[in-house]
């Protein structure tokens, strides 16, 4: 579908973020900093359709970053990733985290223009998924996200819980650590079953 540039400096967000991209049927190039994203921008031909980009990088911040970005690889999308709420009047269009499968389709779908039927093969010409596939692998990753949409609500809960001294730490751990060890049996046999559609 779309070459898009995930700019996060937290490695496990960048990575769930980059399988999340990939698992839609994206080409995710990641990068952990603003530096690292607009140096490869300058090599010829890479050009991106999209940015993901953290709003709070370290270093190079997030405003500086899509700055840079305008300047070398003008007219390309921005879409900030953010755990705050937008600002009152901004137009930068936002993806609060945290977010889901449904989120992340839907805040990239409202940025970009294109017609949804088309998968670009990056390594060959263009070519049009079935609709079976396609209807098959929407419906694992509604699944997907179900799933760990209510595994997160159980895990946010926990730590509501821990922060107003209804559980104790260690009786926090000993709720959450099955949900974690549940989330990623469910996430790799739904993976799975994934991979053997495509």
């Amino acid at each position: 579908m779309a070459t898009i540039l995930v700019i996060d400096d937290n490695a496990g967000v960048r990575g769930l973020v980059q399988d999340a991209l990939e698992a839609l049927g994206h080409v995710a190039i990641p990068f952990a900093d603003g530096v690292s994203a607009i140096s490869w921008l300058q090599a010829p031909g890479n050009v991106p359709d999209l940015a993901l980009l953290d709003r709070n990088l370290v270093g190079m911040s997030g405003a500086e970053t899509a700055e840079a970005l305008e300047i070398h690889a003008p007219g390309v999308p921005i879409l900030f990733m953010t755990g705050e709420p937008p600002p009152g009047g901004s137009n930068s269009a936002m993806l609060i985290k945290p977010f889901g499968l449904a989120e992340l389709d839907a805040a990239i779908g409202q940025v970009l223009i294109e017609d949804p039927s088309d998968v670009v093969d990056r390594d060959g010409p263009s070519r049009t998924l079935d609709p079976a596939v396609r209807a098959e692998r929407a419906r694992i990753l509604r699944l997907l996200h179900d799933d760990f949409s209510q595994r997160l609500t159980g895990m946010r809960l926990v730590a509501d819980l821990v922060e107003n001294g209804v559980l104790d730490p260690r009786a926090a751990m000993d709720r959450i650590a099955p949900q974690l060890t549940a989330a990623v049996r469910s996430l790799r046999s739904l993976m799975d079953e994934l991979s053997d559609r495509k």
